[in-house]
């Protein structure tokens, strides 16, 4: 239909605001697409609007359950909306159906060093950095935690990993 192709349309494009915009033209129960459902929250998403995300990411994954990567996009948003939970909830089913999953991972790691489990969280960023050595999320992480750690000789070797192979990232 219009509308979905529209969607479709604008979420190519980046513009994630039109999509905000001509959401309003539909209400959420008419929506029975998932992907069109999560190129909605992406627009809210990609515009800091976290709390209008949530009901489109959380349609989207009751559609596509097994999608993993709107699963992993609503575990993102619990994060950042301070359910960590729910987000701990969401990220151990998608490592349920696939454990080789560095931003799932990552993310455990940042729930764990929010709650001071310094232990978990590097073994979820080591996890992280197994599947994929050059996962941006788990090297800028893991140095966090080692210079929290005070372990500097640690964190630098792994600053000097991701400034190679991430020189553009400016925390590095």
């Amino acid at each position: 239909d219009k509308f979905k192709t529209q969607v479709h349309y604008y979420f190519a494009a980046e513009q994630y605001a039109k999509i905000v915009d001509l959401h309003s033209t539909v209400t959420l129960s008419e929506l029975n697409d998932a992907w069109t459902l999560y190129r909605i929250g992406e627009a809210f998403y990609r515009t800091q609007q976290l709390p209008k995300a949530l009901p489109y990411f959380e349609n989207a994954v009751k559609l596509k359950k097994y999608n993993l990567d709107f699963q992993e996009k609503l575990g993102v948003l619990y994060a950042r909306l301070g359910l960590a939970e729910k987000a701990k909830d969401v990220f151990n089913f998608v490592l349920t159906e696939d454990a080789a999953r560095p931003l799932t991972l990552s993310n455990l790691g940042l729930i764990a060093a929010n709650t001071r489990d310094m232990d978990r969280a590097l073994y979820y960023y080591n996890k992280a950095l197994s599947f994929d050595p050059d996962f941006e999320t788990a090297l800028m992480n893991k140095a966090a935690l080692l210079i929290y750690q005070k372990k500097n000789a640690d964190a630098r070797k792994v600053l000097e990993h991701l400034i190679k192979k991430h020189p553009a990232n400016p925390q590095a």
